[in-house]
């Protein structure tokens, strides 16, 4: 039952999260493959983010992994982790736009 009800929270935040990336002329899709430069037995390690913005090339996750943040930083990544232990903001919409500036900014080697 809790993993049911995890999962519904999960879906809702995604579809906020997309919606609110519609006002942006953003895309937020589902299914997306990302390739890494890990190997493991030789074969190349992909990883299909929770939701990934094509538009500005961000991985979106649920979940806290620095092992697969630092794989996602070593293509030229930087990943939109969403969760409640990095949530400074009341709502999602106002960390995507927090996030959104902050990776113009990066990606801009401005920061």
């Amino acid at each position: 039952m809790g993993k049911k009800s995890t999962d519904a929270a999960a879906e809702l935040l995604l579809k906020k999260i997309t919606d609110h990336l519609k006002s942006h002329n953003l895309h937020g899709l589902r299914g997306e493959v990302v390739p890494t430069k890990r190997k493991i037995g030789g074969e190349v390690v992909n990883f299909i983010p929770d939701l990934y913005i094509p538009e500005v090339e961000i991985p979106v996750e649920l979940t806290v992994d620095k092992d697969r943040d630092d794989d996602y930083l070593s293509v030229g990544l930087l990943p939109m982790v969403v969760t409640e232990s990095r949530m400074r903001f009341d709502t999602v919409e106002e960390y995507v736009d927090s996030f959104l500036d902050f990776h113009e900014k990066w990606k801009d080697s401005r920061i």
